[in-house]
């Protein structure tokens, strides 16, 4: 049996109150599910993508502060190594150093027995260079002769020092030094034909972008 609008208007006030709440959470309930509900449900997904681009930007951020600390790095480290390289002798220069060391012992009054140089050792980037030294004269030469080969610019370790009894040779007194005098040399890295194809193309690039620019 339908219900018509004069059978509600007949009813008492409690109950047509009662069925005009119901209508009310109705339309509420409907406008919840249809438009409020799919807004909320977008809402939602914006969030989230939200969310994840901020991360993904923190992320990248995070990277891009890293990279310039490590380029900082990178650039201190060159800056060490090619100070290090100016204090190790190329190949060439190895006979005027150990000469010069040579004119050292003799300019602090020392007399050479033994000068000789032992194969190269062979390390990551350098090599090591020891020559056997045995000299005669006082110990004030000798420590003249330590100390000025400390100075030079190139690197010069002292090491294996033995000193004999003092013995009076012209009214003065001697012994005989022996040690090991150690230099270095830089060991330039071999370029492999991968390294000299990646030089070859950057060079090619660098030309193609000045006739562009011309």
């Amino acid at each position: 049996m339908a219900i018509t609008p004069e059978d509600i208007l007949r009813l008492s006030t409690p109950k047509k109150l009662g069925i005009l709440g119901g209508i009310i959470i109705l339309i509420i309930v409907l406008f919840a599910l249809f438009l409020i509900k799919p807004e909320y449900e977008k809402l939602t997904r914006k969030e989230k993508e939200y969310n994840k681009l901020k991360l993904d930007l923190d992320a990248k951020k995070k990277v891009a502060r890293d990279h310039k600390k490590f380029q900082a790095k990178l650039e201190s480290l060159k800056r060490e190594l090619e100070i290090m390289k100016a204090k190790l002798p190329d190949k060439k220069e190895i006979p005027s150093l150990l000469k010069t060391i040579s004119s050292l012992g003799k300019e602090s009054g020392l007399t050479f027995k033994l000068f000789r140089p032992k194969p190269e050792i062979a390390k990551d980037f350098y090599s090591e260079i020891p020559v056997e030294i045995q000299v005669e004269g006082g110990y004030h030469d000798v420590a003249t002769f330590f100390y000025k080969v400390g100075m030079l610019d190139r690197i010069v370790n002292i090491s294996n020092v033995s000193m004999g009894k003092p013995r009076e040779k012209k009214g003065k007194m001697e012994l005989t030094t022996s040690c090991l005098a150690t230099t270095f040399r830089f060991v330039e890295k071999p370029t492999t034909a991968e390294e000299e194809k990646g030089k070859k193309a950057k060079k090619k690039a660098r030309k193609k972008k000045k006739k562009k620019k011309k």
